[in-house]
């Protein structure tokens, strides 16, 4: 768990994986050229600014459609799935997540006087998608087929980054056990030459020839990229009971 989700640092990563399923979202829209997606900014519209505690918020994705007639907000969450005192932690972030949030949608209703819809997609960190999520994609492209596909997408996305995280991971601690043992066998090195200097001058005074000692090779350390998974979370794309109906 802590390689994947609580490392902080690896935070430049983690965002990497959050942006990456953004990303996805985003895709699924319908002509999103004729769309401006607002990413991790504060709300703004007609140079209009919200007050108090709602200014300061950023939420991950918002943009205006339907003429500019309603404003959507999405944002995205990666947790790790697992279940603490009894509740899924994938249930647990979305419920702060529509706490956190629900200041800020009734001050945009009143504020700009907008119909106001609000997405919580939630995928854990091996790509567990929970119905909820899928229910709120269902609602934000209006198909279940491209909900399904964008579902999928942003499962294999949350996989593929958790897995360059752990790649990573590995690769800079091999490289560091590498470095180690580099350091410790130029410190055998130093120590046993000055431990045959008083040979080498004995074998000159009597004129023997001398005889190089081959050095001791460093062994080869093996390469792995162990892709964890947890059982908690119940295979690919799935979490406990929230199978995808």
């Amino acid at each position: 768990m802590h390689r994947l989700n609580g490392c902080i640092s690896i935070r430049n990563k983690l965002t990497k994986r959050h942006n990456a399923i953004a990303d996805e979202v985003i895709k699924g829209i319908k002509d999103p050229k004729n769309i401006i997606f607002n990413k991790s900014r504060p709300i703004n519209i007609n140079n209009t600014t919200l007050h108090g505690n709602s200014k300061l918020l950023q939420p991950d994705i918002w943009f205006l459609s339907n003429n500019n007639k309603t404003l959507n907000i999405i944002e995205v969450t990666v947790p790790y799935g697992q279940i603490s005192n009894g509740k899924s932690t994938l249930d647990s972030r979305r419920e702060e997540k529509l706490n956190k949030y629900q200041e800020l949608i009734n001050d945009c209703k009143n504020t700009f006087n907008l119909k106001v819809n609000y997405f919580v997609v939630v995928v854990s960190s091996l790509g567990a998608v929970p119905k909820e999520t899928l229910n709120d994609l269902y609602k934000l492209y209006n198909n279940k087929k491209t909900a399904q596909l964008v579902a999928k997408r942003c499962c294999i996305a949350a996989l593929r980054e958790s897995m360059f995280l752990i790649y990573d991971n590995n690769s800079t601690r091999n490289s560091n056990n590498n470095h180690n043992s580099n350091d410790e066998q130029s410190s055998d090195d130093d120590i046993q030459i000055l431990g045959t200097t008083n040979q080498e001058e004995t074998h000159n005074s009597s004129n023997e020839p001398n005889e190089e000692e081959a050095s001791p090779e460093l062994e080869d350390v093996p390469f792995e990229a162990v892709m964890e998974s947890s059982d908690s979370e119940g295979g690919l794309g799935t979490f406990q009971n929230d199978t995808p109906q």
